[in-house]
């Protein structure tokens, strides 16, 4: 995956990741939860484990890292 962001590149899978990120923080905001990157770290943590589905980790990883990675 590149480090420049192309969400209509279709040889990357952007769409994907942004619907896992988007459903975090939707599903944090119908939940009145605090909508921060902490918040949604631990959630994407959580849906991971549950899901279990080995296809999918490498996007859930992703989305992580990119939210976890300090900006300089």
């Amino acid at each position: 995956m590149s480090n420049k962001f192309d969400a209509f590149n279709p040889e990357e899978h952007y769409a994907v990741l942004c619907t896992i990120l988007g459903d975090a923080v939707f599903n944090l905001h119908r939940e009145n939860k605090p909508v921060t990157i902490a918040q949604i770290v631990s959630r994407l943590s959580e849906e991971r484990r549950q899901r279990d589905d080995k296809l999918e980790d490498g996007y859930y990883e992703a989305v992580i890292r990119v939210l976890c990675e300090k900006t300089n």
